[in-house]
C-alpha cells in the first residue's frame, strides 16, 4: 500500500499524459521489469476505475431522479392543463345549457307579452248615424293613435278607458295604459279583458306578482281568459 501511495502522483501524470517522452519510456520500461510498481500501477487503475464506475452510477441515479422529477411535473401540468380544458369545457357547457333552458324552456316576460296580446279590431263603425266612437275608432284603426287617445280622452266610459288602454299600450307608455285598465269597472262588459290586458301590461314592466295575482283570478273565476292566463302561469312561474 505505501509503494501505491508513493507512486500516485507518477501514475496520475502518466494517465494524464502529462509525461515526457522519455518519462514515458522510462515508466512504461518500469512497468515491464518491476513486478511490484507494475502491481501497484495495477491497484491505482482498479481504484481508479472503481471510484469512476461509483460516481457515474451515482451521478446517473441523480439524473434519474431528476428525470422523474420532470416527468411527474410535467404529468402535473399535463394533468392540470386536463383538469382545465375538463372544467372549462364543463363551465362552458353549463352557460349553454342553462341559456338553452332559458331562452326555450322560460319564455322571456315580452316575449310571452307579444305571444299572447290579443288583436284588438276596434269597435264597427256605423254606415249610417255616427255613433261617439266612430270618429276614434276610424283613426285607431288607422293606426293613428294619438288622434284617437285625443278623442276617446273626452269620452268618460268604461269603453273609452279600455281602449285608452290598448291605445297607450301600443304607443309604449305601459304606465298610463295600466292606469287606463284599472279605471275599467267590474260591472263592465270589458272588465275580464281589461284585466287579462292589465296582467299582461304588468308581466311587461317585470311585476310578476302583480300579474300572477290577476291571472290566476282569471283561472279561478273561470274567465273567457282562464285557459290563456294558466298557459302563461305554466312558462312564467
Amino acid at each position: 500500500m505505501e509503494e501505491y501511495d508513493e507512486h500516485i502522483e507518477l501514475f496520475e501524470n502518466y494517465v494524464a499524459g502529462e509525461m515526457a517522452d522519455q518519462e514515458v519510456v522510462d515508466f512504461e520500461a518500469r512497468l515491464a521489469y518491476d513486478l511490484a510498481f507494475k502491481q501497484a500501477f495495477n491497484r491505482y487503475q482498479a481504484i481508479e476505475i472503481a471510484i469512476k464506475t461509483h460516481y457515474r452510477n451515482e451521478l446517473k441515479s441523480k439524473f434519474e431522479l431528476v428525470d422523474r422529477a420532470m416527468d411527474q411535473s410535467l404529468e402535473r401540468k399535463q394533468r392540470i392543463k386536463k383538469q382545465l380544458a375538463y372544467y372549462t369545457t364543463f363551465a362552458a357547457v353549463m352557460v349553454l345549457a342553462v341559456y338553452v333552458l332559458v331562452r326555450y324552456q322560460s319564455p322571456s316576460s315580452k316575449e310571452l307579452v307579444v305571444q299572447y296580446w290579443p288583436e284588438e279590431p276596434g269597435l264597427p263603425v256605423k254606415m249610417s248615424a255616427k255613433g261617439k266612437y266612430d270618429d276614434a275608432m276610424n283613426a285607431y284603426k288607422l293606426g293613428e293613435y294619438a288622434k284617437s287617445e285625443k278623442i276617446l280622452s273626452h269620452i268618460t266610459s268604461d269603453t273609452a278607458n279600455y281602449f285608452l288602454g290598448v291605445i297607450e299600450y301600443a304607443q309604449g307608455d305601459f304606465q298610463k295604459s295600466a292606469t287606463c285598465f284599472k279605471r275599467v269597472d267590474l260591472t263592465s262588459s270589458y272588465y275580464n279583458e281589461a284585466q287579462f290586458r292589465l296582467a299582461l301590461v304588468y308581466l311587461r314592466t317585470e311585476k310578476v306578482k302583480e300579474s300572477h295575482h290577476i291571472l290566476k283570478k282569471q283561472v279561478s273565476d273561470s274567465t273567457e281568459f282562464a285557459a290563456v292566463s294558466k298557459e302563461i302561469l305554466k312558462k312564467k312561474i
